[in-house]
């Protein structure tokens, strides 16, 4: 069983933001039976120039967007179906990530949670 995972997964905006968004993740899973598992986990968020100023407005810089820490949990209901939950804490970055975040969006940090059922084929 792996302890830590770590992964980078690179997105790019070809048409409206023409940018690159990079997220960098750790994840420690833990299977605590056959049908239990859990997983905690940390990230962070790069833009470029283009995506950052498209998705932040003004004249933004690239550079670390957001911060987030997670917790999922998921349960195997049957075969082929999973049911999970999750629950994280995102931040951004301080500065005109920050500010801007004031002015578009409803805060500068969230905490949210998901519930999601899953059938795999």
């Amino acid at each position: 069983q792996d302890y830590v995972i770590p992964s980078v997964t690179i997105f790019g905006d070809i048409d409206e933001a023409d940018g690159t968004y990079i997220l960098f993740d750790i994840v420690a899973p833990y299977e605590i039976s056959d049908v239990f598992a859990v997983e905690g986990g940390v990230s962070a968020g790069w833009g470029n120039t283009s995506y950052n100023d498209f998705y932040w407005g003004g004249d933004q810089d690239e550079g670390f967007n957001d911060y987030n820490f997670y917790a999922n949990a998921s349960y195997l209901l049957m075969e082929n179906v999973t049911a999970s939950a999750n629950l994280t804490y995102t931040f951004l970055e301080g500065g005109s990530i920050r500010d801007a975040a004031d002015n578009l969006y409803e805060a500068d940090d969230k905490l949210w949670a998901g519930v999601n059922i899953a059938y795999d084929f």
